[in-house]
């Protein structure tokens, strides 16, 4: 993958090529085995973590902070019951809610909302355990990459540089590409390389949607990703 090349599609100012591409190394370098520890994870963990998760806990780590390497990200807007929690009055706009959908009563409003608004596993509440186990089959082991990235500057946010189908942006002295591009010039592919500043900053009222849980630092997770697709 020819990262000047995606960094001068997409608008990047010569002058910052250098660090740009040091940071996008160094994510590569602390990527490298994260695929494999997620996808044992969320093929071969994923039910065992549901089924260790009490209803009213929000995440793993809530029981089994031993285990954290196999859980989600620390931040408040991801939970075990997913990311598509509401979200309330807060500083800038805003700020997700924690401790949703508690009510275990299938009669109750509460808990009917709560499948309604299940995206990932329609019909099923949040809390369940079938429902925790699809979501950590879609999500587990992120802890490691969040871990393995670096810490987000809130005040440092701007808009990324765009062009040629790519996304990219910095913070803090990391940096982040997204989106598509062709490998060998000639093989639509979708990137997602480095850290991932993105989803730190993609809230619905205010850019910053990640706030960490107590106890961690707000990071960007590594991610080193190329997949095929137009």
């Amino acid at each position: 993958m020819n990262l000047l090349k995606l960094l001068i599609a997409a608008g990047v100012p010569a002058y910052l090529h250098p660090e740009a591409i040091a940071s996008l190394q160094d994510a590569e370098r602390r990527a490298r085995g994260l695929l494999w520890h997620k996808l044992k994870v969320r093929l071969f963990r994923a039910k065992k973590i549901a089924k260790m998760i009490p209803w009213h806990a929000d995440r793993l780590i809530d029981v089994r902070p031993d285990l954290a390497s196999w859980d989600i990200e620390p931040v408040t807007k991801i939970t075990a019951q997913g990311d598509k929690g509401g979200w309330g009055p807060g500083p800038d706009g805003g700020r997700p809610i924690e401790g949703e959908w508690l009510n275990p009563d299938p009669e109750s409003a509460e808990y009917k909302l709560a499948c309604q608004s299940n995206h990932y596993s329609p019909g099923l509440h949040p809390r369940s355990v079938k429902s925790r186990t699809n979501w950590y089959r879609r999500n587990g082991g992120a802890h490691e990459a969040y871990m393995r990235g670096d810490i987000v500057d809130p005040a440092q946010y701007a808009k990324p540089w765009q062009g040629g189908g790519l996304s990219v942006h910095r913070n803090n002295g990391m940096w982040q590409i997204t989106g598509r591009t062709k490998l060998w010039g000639w093989l639509p592919v979708k990137v997602r390389l480095g850290f991932e500043i993105d989803n730190v900053f993609s809230g619905l009222y205010y850019p910053q949607a990640w706030f960490a849980i107590a106890g961690y630092d707000l990071r960007a997770p590594v991610s080193w990703s190329v997949m095929p697709g137009r």
